[in-house]
């Protein structure tokens, strides 16, 4: 491991200063070099945020350069570097599990106390085979991996299951395509099938993977047969994951639902005042409120503020509502109205030059469609709205044509050059109003 990071080391002087180096690497090592990820060990939690902040990017090149592969880099501080060890190496569970992420640790609010009761539920060795299975569906940030985290270290603590298995839907696809390649399926079988707890993490990743979603029907009715408990997460709920097999899909909701949705302004607060806590920082509570009423999207994005906001502290000297506006003014707009529904058909007739009912109505003439399909990726893009949702707000439409309307424009989006800008425009203006 010392060899590999003088090597780093110097094809990092290639492009950074000494005194960079010095200042940030000095007391840096590796601890770990997996099949797809490199975790190395930061002298402090502060020189671990900058590194996060400024060199992750320097460290994937140098990586890339040294051992010809592409490696994912993570970060810990000499702290963490104490548990490492225990966390990687729990019998059954994956190395990805986090032990902070606990029930406790998870701020509970209006919208997401079912799925956060639902969690603990599936827990109990006496009524957690009425929640079975688990689907938890909601935009990113939201909480849902937080949740998976929270199930499988109390099931850890109370040893009520002994076989734990964690896997993220694209992981599930790569362990297969091994399995097969090495004519080992009998023994993928054996391990997922025989799982008393099985958490399969973003399984929209198995659309379109016609045999990957057969083994996972497969081995969901396995477990569930043999008295085991599954718990799933997406970004949508299972009636919306329409590449699916209908089979599948029908499995998924064969157990209880529930939704994470955006927090409210009140569970921001607590998120945002545990955040501080946790690092140490006091901060007078209108700071508290002035942050949660500018950053709303997602607990990830609000706790990437919180650290933006400690790191410019420890530079200062303390933390300032000077130094809060400076972090701010990156990823939000200070007291910008909320954005809803109304305010994107709104905006997007404006630019488009239609009236807003042309948006809601049924015009098939080419600008009015084109603005309503854009009206409804906004609606989708920036307020992960459901495509029931979206569709009723556009004069009851089915979820197929919403559907279709969303892979339209991602499509023009990603081809187009001049139908990106003018998405990008409209998102910008909206983010102004």
């Amino acid at each position: 491991m010392n060899q590999i990071w003088e090597e780093v080391r110097r094809i990092l002087c290639k492009s950074l200063t000494s005194t960079a180096i010095d200042t940030w690497f000095s007391e840096c090592t590796i601890l770990e070099i997996s099949d797809t990820e490199v975790v190395f060990v930061a002298a402090d939690e502060f020189r671990k945020t900058v590194i996060e902040k400024r060199f992750i990017s320097s460290l994937k090149d140098a990586l890339k350069e040294l051992l010809c592969a592409d490696y994912e880099v993570r970060i810990i501080s000499k702290d963490e570097a104490d548990s490492f060890g225990f966390r990687n190496h729990r019998e059954g569970i994956s190395k990805d599990v986090n032990p902070e992420m606990d029930f406790d640790h998870f701020v509970v609010g209006d919208s997401n106390r079912l799925a956060w009761s639902a969690a603990k539920k599936i827990c109990s060795e006496e009524s957690g085979n009425k929640y079975n299975p688990l689907f938890l569906y909601g935009g990113s940030g939201l909480g849902k991996t937080h949740l998976l985290n929270a199930i499988i270290n109390e099931a850890h603590a109370s040893c009520s299951m002994q076989k734990i298995l964690y896997c993220r839907g694209d992981d599930f696809i790569n362990k297969m395509c091994q399995a097969l390649q090495e004519k080992k399926m009998p023994a993928f079988h054996e391990e997922f099938r025989s799982a008393e707890l099985l958490l399969l993490d973003d399984v929209e990743f198995l659309a379109g993977k016609q045999a990957t979603q057969e083994e996972v029907f497969n081995t969901f009715n396995a477990v569930i047969a043999r008295g085991g408990r599954v718990i799933l997460t997406s970004d949508r709920p299972p009636k919306e994951l329409t590449t699916l097999e209908a089979r599948l899909r029908t499995r998924f909701e064969g157990g209880i639902i529930a939704e994470i949705r955006s927090p409210d302004q009140e569970t921001r607060e607590e998120f945002i005042r545990r955040q501080f806590h946790d690092y140490g920082v006091k901060i007078p509570e209108t700071d508290i409120a002035y942050i949660a009423e500018n950053v709303t999207s997602n607990f990830r994005q609000i706790s990437g503020v919180v650290k933006s906001i400690c790191v410019y502290g420890d530079l200062l000297g303390a933390v300032t509502r000077g130094s809060i506006e400076k972090v701010l003014s990156s990823v939000a707009q200070p007291n910008s109205p909320q954005i809803t529904p109304g305010k994107i058909i709104e905006e997007t007739a404006r630019y488009f030059a239609v009236k807003e009912e042309q948006i809601r109505g049924s015009s098939r003439e080419r600008k009015p469609s084109s603005a309503r399909q854009t009206a409804m990726y906004l609606c989708r893009s920036m307020l992960s709205m459901t495509l029931t949702d979206i569709g009723e707000e556009f004069g009851k439409r089915d979820h197929a044509t919403v559907m279709s309307s969303i892979r339209k424009v991602t499509s023009f989006v990603e081809t187009d050059g001049f139908y990106k800008e003018a998405v990008n425009n409209i998102r910008l203006n909206l983010k102004m109003a």
